[in-house]
């Protein structure tokens, strides 16, 4: 009895090793195809802003074009190919070991430790352990054990390697009922069971198609390119396309690019009237971590100089404390009377130091 429940036991477990395989590669999957679909993607920004003690070679990698061109489509096909293999349990170890060393990587661009957690926003940041950090650990479980031969296209290396040792295949064997049936009809069972793995891939064509049906729809039928309010199609240039930097000019004695970076969107500042919903929606996006990228970025391009509102003076503040980057800023008065304005900002320039009014 004891034999009996242990081996019950052992395949529960098994069930539940594979579907977090199939879990863990449903969202590899996902994630690569979201990137291959999206026009223009590229790791250029999520490379650029990491801050730990390999971002140099981070920053090394955005900052010589080939290399991120090779990145980025090792990153999108490893994406593609690992989860595919993991959800269909073929080569179930090697796409494990894969999938390590591509989530070991994104660990160490943007590891969620105290001061370095900036750069783009996190789920499940509890310092040092994170979302990507746990799935990880959970392909590391998987690499030791054959979740790809319980159930997956791996059983089939197995069921061949075993058709060449049989020689009696009339042999019977006596099932775990206690009936007996004949090795053909395991076989079947066996070769039905590998293929088990296929309708998920199935399932997840079904969801991603009626994913992008939902997307089309929108983009189709509600912009409207010649009279909405919105621009049907966007060639929007990135950061790896950066041919040069804005060229800058001197006023008394400082450098200021020729573009400066408006700041009413990133203080929360939309100007959109009666719509009063819009606004959250603006300080929701830019979130402490958007507008330090965002600023990075800038700088990226030579943009040098912000002109904002007085109370982003302390965010700013904290962006050079942190060493990310040295963009300056000019202050205007927000609203306020002008000798008061003056005031604050004079007050503003002796703590933060570098604000021109």
């Amino acid at each position: 009895m004891e034999k009996v429940n242990s081996s019950l036991s052992n395949r529960n477990v098994m069930w539940v090793l594979v579907f977090l395989r199939i879990a863990i590669g449903w969202h590899f999957l996902f994630e690569g195809l979201s990137k291959l679909f999206t026009p223009g993607w590229t790791a250029a920004e999520y490379l650029a802003t990491s801050r730990w003690i390999f971002a140099p070679i981070f920053h090394w990698m955005v900052d010589t074009p080939g290399v991120l061109n090779v990145v980025d489509i090792i990153n999108v096909w490893a994406l593609i190919f690992i989860g595919l293999f993991l959800m269909l349990g073929l080569f179930t170890r090697v796409s494990a070991i894969a999938g390590m060393v591509l989530l070991f990587l994104y660990y160490i661009a943007h590891p969620p430790f105290v001061k370095l957690e900036f750069g783009v926003p996190v789920e499940g940041n509890y310092m040092i352990i994170n979302k990507t950090l746990i799935e990880l650990l959970a392909l590391a479980v998987l690499t030791f054990i054959p979740t790809g031969k319980f159930l997956g296209l791996d059983s089939l290396s197995y069921l061949f390697k075993r058709n060449t040792k049989e020689t009696d295949f009339s042999k019977s064997i006596e099932s775990q009922e206690g009936q007996i049936v004949s090795t053909a009809q395991v076989k079947r069972r066996e070769w039905l069971k590998s293929a088990l793995t296929m309708p998920i891939i199935g399932a997840f064509g079904f969801a991603l198609m009626k994913k992008k049906k939902w997307e089309s729809y929108e983009e189709k039928n509600l912009i409207d390119a010649s009279t909405g309010a919105s621009v049907k199609n966007l060639n929007v240039t990135h950061l790896k396309d950066l041919k040069g930097q804005i060229p800058s000019a001197k006023i008394a004695d400082k450098d200021f690019s020729r573009l400066i970076l408006g700041g009413n969107l990133l203080s929360g500042y939309s100007h959109s009237r009666d719509l009063i919903y819009v606004s959250q929606l603006v300080k929701a996006y830019h979130h402490r971590d958007k507008i330090f990228a965002t600023f990075l970025l800038a700088e990226k391009c030579g943009i040098n100089t912000l002109l904002t509102n007085p109370i982003m003076a302390t965010m700013i503040d904290e962006y050079w404390k942190r060493g990310i980057g040295k963009i300056q800023f000019i202050s205007d008065c927000a609203g306020l009377e002008y000798d008061r304005g003056v005031y604050a900002s004079r007050r503003q320039h002796v703590a933060y130091g570098s604000l021109c009014c």
